[in-house]
């Protein structure tokens, strides 16, 4: 598997939001299944049997019987996402003194396309920031 731009395993935005609703799922539901997958993203199920084949394929997730669950490799890359999510809306709100809605829905685009590089020198400046302040 190639490596993107991103740094998430090579998985395109598609496959990455898939890991993001599956870990939604699991945390909610212990599991996801594919009727909640395509409703939550509101595409058809067929579609989903599809996309889950290359991520079982890719090993981000297993199925079991009408099961779906993340992988370690996936739980890692949910990890990542949602670290990244959580880094970027924390810093648009109190840097950048943007409402928390505004920047939750940013923050959700953004993580996606971010380089490592990007989001480990946010990382390092955040912690100068908060050096400073001290």
């Amino acid at each position: 598997m190639t490596v993107n731009p991103t740094g998430i395993k090579g998985l395109s935005l598609a496959q990455q939001n898939y890991v993001e609703c599956i870990a939604d799922a699991e945390a909610r539901h212990g599991h996801a299944h594919v009727s909640l997958l395509a409703e939550e993203l509101g595409i058809s199920k067929p579609s989903v049997v599809e996309m889950l084949s290359r991520l079982v394929e890719s090993e981000i997730v297993r199925r079991q019987d009408k099961e779906v669950v993340l992988t370690a490799t996936g739980q890692r890359v949910a990890k990542e996402l949602g670290g990244r999510h959580t880094l970027l809306r924390d810093f648009m709100v109190k840097e950048l003194r943007m409402d928390r809605r505004t920047a939750d829905a940013d923050a959700c685009r953004m993580e996606h396309v971010v380089s490592p590089s990007f989001v480990r020198n946010l990382r390092r400046f955040r912690e100068d920031l908060v050096y400073e302040s001290e």
